[in-house]
């Protein structure tokens, strides 16, 4: 997971820039933050992800486990200091994503089938 966050801050201005000027063949623009609530900490996906210039905006993606201070379909406003991963696709390809693709990485062949069927 190191390595993936320091890709992730290596090629931060790549997002930055293509979430700023989505062009119509990059979609599906989504960050990551880690959420607080108490000792508890949960990193969700923010989906339907614009860049004002200075920060991003918008909905959770996911259905939070952790915390209860927030939840599914929240519209949040994040500063670029707390993204702590983001993707896009740029024809159909995963840009980014780094977090996820560690995680891909450890699951089992049966799991990556259900992973791939859903995505």
């Amino acid at each position: 997971m190191d390595r993936a966050s320091r890709k992730r801050a290596a090629n931060a201005r790549l997002f930055y820039g293509s979430a700023k000027g989505q062009k119509e063949r990059d979609t599906v623009f989504e960050i990551k933050k880690g959420f607080i609530d108490g000792d508890k900490v949960e990193h969700l996906w923010i989906k339907r992800v614009t860049y004002d210039g200075k920060n991003f905006h918008g909905e959770i993606d996911n259905a939070p486990n952790e915390v209860s201070n927030v939840h599914l379909g929240e519209h949040v406003t994040v500063a670029p200091r707390d993204v702590t991963d983001w993707m896009f696709l740029k024809d159909g390809k995963l840009i980014g994503g780094y977090t996820t693709r560690v995680l891909y990485a450890r699951l089992s062949p049966e799991d990556k089938a259900e992973f791939d069927k859903a995505g």
